[in-house]
């Protein structure tokens, strides 16, 4: 609406203007083409773009600029010279463009140096760029930044609002982590004594971390790092950068946690930055000229890169054995290092230098000499100081089975020392050794080869000399990584599986990474739900036409790596899982790195997921044949906290889909393991436990994960950890077997199902089956005795029924049959190829078991000559059999159930063996299914029932269970905040407090010290366990200080969390500026954040810990705010044990810019949980907030009927009379303010209350509007109701066909009668310069009216104002709005939320000792009088208040003392 003009002129060589176009104001909506003539003969000129600022409202914009039909001819070479901005004889002057900001003016206006690295910001951004492809940009700006509470008021260079510098801004829609990076120009060249200075502005409580990186050819180094706030002034930086080439400076701002975390910088300046030689100290000055220069690392690297060859032709000891010995001399020993060709002594088939046949090296003739024979080469002594990077390499090749041993030794002139040595078989390959020297005085490098026992051990060595030692930096690089020992290696060498420190320190810190070369570095190859397991492998996997022949790592046979086995007994879809150890705090730019070998007709596919605690998400698949050689993938990962990866290889249509996997590796990850080393990883990535606990018959972790490979197996998810070890054939998983029943799945009817599922396909609790209510049967234990009933209600099939099922709870319905899975695995055996042949499948390693340990297995054996036998193998004993079947003990084609005795063993481990005494084409069929521990098996003292997290209100009952097991049977102590309470059968507290014989802790009536955390701590001989859980005790919740107890749930219930805050939110136009308890951006309150990475629909859920039981009146009250135009759903919800909701309430979009009370009702609820959900709506400003959680009335001793002074909500709550009909709703289902209840009140939302138009001696009507009314200038933009432009009042609209004087009238319904306390309240807003007037009328049964109040005549500001007066004790009475028209269309007259409070007949005159009662007969609180604040309509409640004083209507007796200044 104020653009102002673009104007395109022509600027010729002598400097004058010639203007060719000129567009003014607004043009169109969307890009409009321009084409604009040029002048022909204009000689030398350029083109000019200006824009000139029209209002704040108008923005100009410019793109795809383009010069045709010119045949132009350019002054200067675009991309090899810069054009001086001054001409010289008519032309401008062209310089090299390795000349621009070079630190000397080659232009004589300097224009050369202009937009270089000195910047003040005031005019432009001085030719400094935003990186692109990062988060957001950095920002010039003047004045203050646009969040309180931080960025500079004011800029350096001026120390005006006027003055400009460079920001980064942290609102919305920037994330925490997030970074923006500003660079300058670059410089051919800097001096040793280049100085950065700026100055730099970082206050604020969220700022995050500003840093300052040196670019140059060699890589980039931090030089300057701040993290938090620093000052609210503006403070200087002086950082020396040195002498670099291709230089630039980068700013990278990283946004801390919340909006208030601006950073600034302010003049930026280069000193002393002028370089004064050719070469920097990273490089080599090669001999021609002395002006050529090449990377110093560079240098006898056995590569020429001067022209001249000097960087190779002086280095002492380098030697590639082409030409001769390069001044090496053979030692005095028995052998000799010889120079040969390839395969002149047998291996290697080729050299280093060349990796040619042809190419020379040094070998020892493994067929000459004895073991232990030497032969030795020596480099004299260099009488030269070395400088703080000298390293020394050589490569070697060692292979055979008789190799001997390489030594180097050095000399540094005080001895002479080992200092790396060599003697396994590596290989075919070669491979780098060598030591770091760093400075010394002098040095001297003897290369030692000892012969090993026999012929067959090919030495060889290549490649020797001396690095770094004399030329180049005496510090590594910004590109490279410094080894433990002090040596430089290139910084991506870093964890890349390959060792290329000489001390190994460049792969010894690196988290998550495996060669397989050892072990497998923590990943899991044997998940407990998968089909099969990845294998370790050397050399081929056995199948033809798959596989790799060789590892990656060293490329040899002899190399390993994992894979998954694609022959039989797999089957299509068959899927291993390989899992790493959970992780935490990785970078943003985490990548996951490996080698995949994927060869072979039937591939299947590689999957990989990245697990988290609460989802699974696959992130990269590779499907089919890749290729014959080893491929490296990459996968980025997500932001994330704790994760894991899990590897998923999956069998494809045949045997030939072996998957491969090699070198697995975290890069630029910073992953650190969430567990110690002698730690356990719970399985839901939030706790560890000592690795000791793993396998004890007792649940340590919360997700029972530490139990889920302990020997209990129905094979329906996969193997459990059982494994395979030393049989002639393997035991394997079955689909589609005869029989698997568990606790979670049945077989075909369901007969044998043991499982504890208790509801009905359509949701019905199950009956038990002990009891005849609500229906009367004969299904009873007594009369079905091996049917699994028993005195519980779980699902069962005794009669024949075609699955499980159970009698309901419902009456109207007596049984319904329960939804449980079908089971479908068993372990079976291979088919057997001789006679005797056994498969052996072991359970992973168990704790220690109890004399009273067994396990009991479905086994069946339907064949002649087999045997299944059952081992126990224990630490420190032989093996013992516990139970062996033959084929005729009554096995047949059936299932049989069998038993046996563990007893006590530590550290043990069961085994199945299988024989086969049978002839090879014999028909059989072996199996076995449902392996189950006893729960006595614990020896150690463990818990099986733990206590939970409730929440109670003061005086209700509460019960902390602790059941335990143990051999010998624990003793259980309960603890509170830490102190023990009492052991065994205790009693506390007058009897208040007890535990049970069952070790229960019973609180008969809870008091507000009874909260905080509760530990059952249960012991035995061999052990001890400790369960813990939280007593809350409801009251008042204001998120102060913590939650008290409210917690996020953990489960895929939700997707994202309830976040805790202060202030407003981090995103515009939604959410609240203040909490609720305090009114205040210092108070705390919880909400839930609806932008990135949230999506409409998603969910936060909000629960507290099941509270035991409630009393009669129980409420639950609390604080809400729905403000945005994304605003989705808040339900909050109770519902008991048997997930009856027993409560609700529910909100659904925007509701009002305020805090607003909700609230439920939940008389004698039983072990209640409540939550809050939270959906969000379809954009970013849908925050939803919660405040004043509060419990009332929850005492079990309170009278279950509302007292006379009470008015009974439709739900049965009770509240005071005197809050029924005051516009604001306290009974949560809002019955108290229903205009059925409350006649004349009214808030427009829905309608108009039956307040009807007055059409006698009025020229027109009220309106019911949303937002803005029609005319400018006046009306409100929002209701009072809500606060926002959806909600609803009513207003007389003053424009044409309007004329002065007019009136419109609105009469309220009757109300038949009023109490003494009666009074009326409602909002009205009258802004513009043509107010006319509103009055209030009294209207008596009779049609008498009497006017009892009246504003108008002017301006009354923008905001809604409250006004009401005393009604009194009435009868017929109605209540009648008047607005007048004044001289304008600038008189719109608003009201909203008319409401008629206290004016029950039933209530009593004001209470003398609670109430003030004001002149006019109306009763306030007495905590209103004197408080500033005008609440009796005549003000005498602020009328004899002494010194009080608000300064609205004058100085209220204040005066200024005349002896003051």
């Amino acid at each position: 609406t104020s653009v102002g003009s673009l104007t395109t002129s022509v600027v010729g060589a002598d400097n004058k203007k010639q203007v060719l176009n000129t567009l003014t104001g607004q043009q169109a909506p969307a890009w409009t083409f321009q084409s604009v003539p040029i002048p022909s003969n204009l000689g030398t000129f350029k083109i000019e773009l200006t824009a000139t600022v029209g209002g704040n409202a108008g923005d100009i914009a410019i793109d795809d600029l383009k010069i045709s039909g010119c045949d132009l001819t350019y002054s200067c070479h675009v991309f090899d010279n810069f054009a001086c901005e001054a001409a010289e004889s008519g032309k401008p002057k062209c310089i090299d463009i390795g000349q621009k900001c070079d630190f000397t003016a080659d232009c004589g206006d300097k224009s050369d140096e202009e937009d270089c690295a000195d910047c003040d910001f005031e005019q432009s951004e001085c030719g400094y760029v935003h990186v692109p492809n990062v988060w957001f940009n950095w920002t010039r700006n003047a004045g203050p930044t646009t969040s309180i509470g931080t960025g500079p008021v004011r800029d350096h260079t001026l120390n005006s609002t006027d003055g400009h510098y460079m920001f980064t801004e942290a609102s919305y829609p920037q994330w925490q982590g997030d970074q923006a990076i500003f660079s300058s120009p670059q410089f051919p060249l800097t001096s040793s004594i280049c100085n950065l200075e700026f100055w730099y502005h970082m206050e604020g409580d969220h700022v995050g971390q500003l840093a300052v990186y040196v670019n140059h050819t060699y890589g980039h180094e931090q030089v300057f790092v701040k993290n938090g706030p620093q000052s609210s002034m503006w403070t200087q930086a002086s950082i020396p950068i040195g002498s670099h080439r291709n230089v630039n400076i980068s700013f990278i701002g990283t946004i801390g946690v919340s909006f208030q975390g601006d950073m600034a910088i302010d003049d930026v300046k280069l000193t002393n930055c002028k370089p004064s030689a050719t070469c920097t100290d990273e490089e080599f000055v090669c001999s021609t000229g002395n002006t050529t220069c090449t990377d110093a690392r560079k240098v006898c690297d056995f590569v020429s890169d001067c022209d001249d060859n000097s960087d190779e032709t002086n280095c002492k000891g380098l030697c590639t054995f082409e030409a001769d010995y390069c001044g090496w001399q053979n030692g005095s020993n028995p052998l000799q290092l010889l120079r040969v060709q390839s395969s002149q002594y047998g291996h290697p088939n080729y050299d280093h230098s060349t990796m040619k046949s042809g190419g020379w090296f040094l070998a020892l003739d493994a067929a000459q000499g004895k073991a232990g024979d030497k032969a030795s080469i020596l480099y004299p002594k260099i009488a030269q100081a070395t400088k703080g990077k000298c390293y020394f390499s050589l490569w070697y090749h060692i292979e055979g089975k008789d190799v001997g041993t390489i030594n180097l030794y050095a000399n540094d002139g005080s001895s002479n020392k080992k200092v790396w040595t060599m003697a396994a078989d590596s290989g075919a390959g070669w491979y780098e050794g060598g030591f770091f020297i760093g400075r010394v005085s002098s040095i001297a490098v003897t290369i030692e080869v000892v012969k090993g026992a026999g012929s067959q051990g090919d030495v060889a060595i290549d490649d020797v000399g001396f690095h770094r030692c004399f030329d180049g930096a005496e510090e590594c690089m910004a590109d490279e990584f410094q080894c433990a020992s002090g040596q430089c290696i290139p910084i991506d060498k870093v964890c890349d599986l390959v060792q290329d420190c000489f001390d190994n320190s460049d792969e010894s810190s690196c988290t998550g990474n495996c060669n397989f070369e050892k072990d497998t570095c923590g990943w899991e190859l044997d998940a407990a739900y998968d089909d099969f397991n990845w294998e370790v492998a050397q050399g081929g996997t056995g199948s033809y036409g798959t596989g790799p022949d060789a590892d990656h790592t060293l490329g040899t046979p002899a190399g390993h790596y994992v894979y998954v086995e694609g022959s039989y007994p797999r089957v299509k879809g068959d899927a291993a899982w390989m899992m790493s150890p959970w992780f935490v705090n990785p970078t943003y730019n985490c990548q996951f790195s490996f080698w995949v070998h994927m060869m072979g007709s039937n591939i299947g596919e590689l999957n990989i997921y990245v697990i988290t605690t609460s989802s699974r998400d696959l992130v990269w698949t590779l499907a089919k044949e890749q290729d014959v050689v080893w491929v490296q993938e990459t996968v980025k990962l997500p932001r994330l906290d704790a994760f894991r990866i899990l590897m998923e290889g999956v069998i494809g249509d045949g045997y030939e889909s072996d998957i491969s996997i090699d070198d697995i590796s975290f890069r630029e990850c910073g992953i650190v393991p969430l567990c110690a080393p002698d730690q356990f990883a719970c399985a839901n990535g939030m706790q560890c436990i000592d690795k000791s606990l793993v396998c004890d018959f007792g649940f340590d972790c919360d997700d029972r994960s530490d139990e889920a490979k302990c020997g209990n197996c129905n094979f329906e998810d996969g193997m459990c950890g059982y494994n395979n070890i030393d049989g002639d054939i393997q035991w394997y998983r079955e689909k589609n077997g005869l029989h698997s029943d568990s606790i979670d799945c049945q077989v075909d009817d369901g007969r044998y199902y043991r499982g504890t599922e208790n509801k009905t396909k359509s949701g019905k609790t199950c009956q038990k089956w002990t009891s005849q209510y609500p229906h009367r049967h004969s299904r009873t234990p007594e009369n079905y005795p091996y049917s699994g009933l028993g005195d519980h209600n779980y699902c069962r099939n005794p009669d024949g029924e075609p699955g499980v099922w159970c009698y309901t709870t419902d009456p109207q319905k007596r049984w319904e049959q329960c939804d449980v899975k079908q089971c479908d695995y068993y372990l079976t055996t291979e088919w057997h190829q001789k006679e005797g042949d056994q498969a052996i499948v072991v359970s992973p390693k168990l704790g220690t078991s109890g004399k009273n340990c067994y396990l009991t297995y479905d086994i069946q054996l339907d064949g002649p000559n087999m045997t299944v036998e059952l081992f126990v193998n224990s630490t420190g004993s032989p093996a013992k059999s516990i139970s062996r079947i033959s084929s005729g003990d009554d096995t047949g084609s059936f299932w049989n159930h069998s038993s046996a005795v563990v007893g006590a063993a530590k550290d043990f481990q069961v085994s199945f063996i299988a024989t086969m005494n049978l002839d090879r084409w014999a028909h059989y069929h072996l199996a076995i299914d449902n392996i189950l521990f006893a729960p006595d098996c614990a020896a150690v003292a463990s818990i099986s029932k733990s206590p939970v997290d409730m929440a109670t209100p003061a005086g209700a009952k509460a019960i902390f269970s602790c059941e335990t097991k143990g051999d010998p049977l624990p003793t259980v102590t309960w603890y509170h905040l830490g102190d023990a309470l009492g052991t065994g059968n205790f009693t506390g507290d007058g009897g208040r407090i007890w535990v049970d014989k069952d070790n229960s802790l019973v609180f008969n009536s809870t008091v507000v010290a009874d909260a905080g955390k509760y530990t059952c701590n249960a012991s035995n001989s061999l052990g001890s366990k400790t369960a813990s859980a939280q007593l809350v005790i409801l009251t008042k919740c204001d998120f102060e200080r913590d939650q008290c107890g409210w917690m996020n749930v953990a489960n895929a219930a939700d997707d994202f969390d309830w976040e805790r805050a202060q202030a407003e939110t981090l995103s515009y136009g939604t959410g609240p500026i203040v909490d609720h308890t305090l009114g205040s951006s210092d108070g705390w309150y919880m909400f839930i954040e609806a932008s990135y990475p949230r999506l409409p629909n998603d969910k936060a859920i909000l629960s507290l810990p099941h509270i035991y039981k409630t009393g009669p009146r129980c409420e639950l009250r609390f604080w809400y705010h729905m403000m945005g135009s994304g605003i989705g759903t808040l339900k909050a919800t109770a519902k008991d044990h048997s997930g009856t909701v027993v409560a609700s309430w529910r909100k659904d979009g925007e509701q009002s810019a305020q805090w607003l009370q909700g609230g439920l009702y939940m008389p004698h609820a039983d072990d209640v949980t409540i939550t809050f959900e939270a959906t969000r709506g379809d954009n970013y400003q849908g925050d939803i907030a919660l405040d004043d959680l509060e419990f009332v009335n929850c005492d079990m001793g309170l009278s279950p009927v509302c007292s006379g002074t009470e008015f009974i909500c439709e739900s049965g709550q009770c509240i005071p009379l005197k809050a029924a009909c005051d516009s604001v709703p306290d009974c949560f289902d809002h019955s108290d303010e229903d205009p059925a209840n409350c006649p004349g009140n009214c808030d427009f939302e829905q309608s108009n209350c039956n307040w009807r138009d007055e059409l006698k001696f009025t020229q027109f009507n009220w309106t019911r509007h949303q937002g803005y009314s029609p005319s400018w200038f006046t009306g409100p933009d929002s209701d009072h109701t809500t606060g926002t432009q959806s909600g609803t009042y009513i207003y007389i609209e003053t424009s044409v066909p309007q004329q002065p004087g007019d009136k419109a009238a609105i009469l309220s319904p009757r109300i038949q009668r009023t109490s003494s306390r009666c009074f009326m309240s409602f909002w009205y807003h009258m802004t513009g310069s043509h107010i006319g007037s509103l009055e209030l009328f009294k209207v008596d049964r009779s049609g008498i009216r009497e006017k009892v109040w009246e504003k108008g005549g002017r301006d009354m500001g923008p905001d809604w104002l409250q006004g009401g007066f005393y009604v009194g004790a009435n009868q017929f009475v109605r209540f009648e709005f008047v607005g007048t028209k004044g001289d304008g269309y600038q008189g719109d007259i608003a009201i909203d939320d008319l409401n008629f409070g206290q004016c029950s007949p039933y209530l009593d005159d004001c209470d003398p000792v609670s109430e003030f009662k004001c002149y006019n007969g109306q009763c306030i609180s007495g905590d209103k009088l004197c408080d500033l604040k005008q609440d009796c309509f005549d003000g005498s409640d602020e009328r004899f208040c002494d010194a009080n004083c608000n300064f609205e209507e004058g100085m209220c007796g204040w005066h200024n003392l005349i002896s003051d200044v």
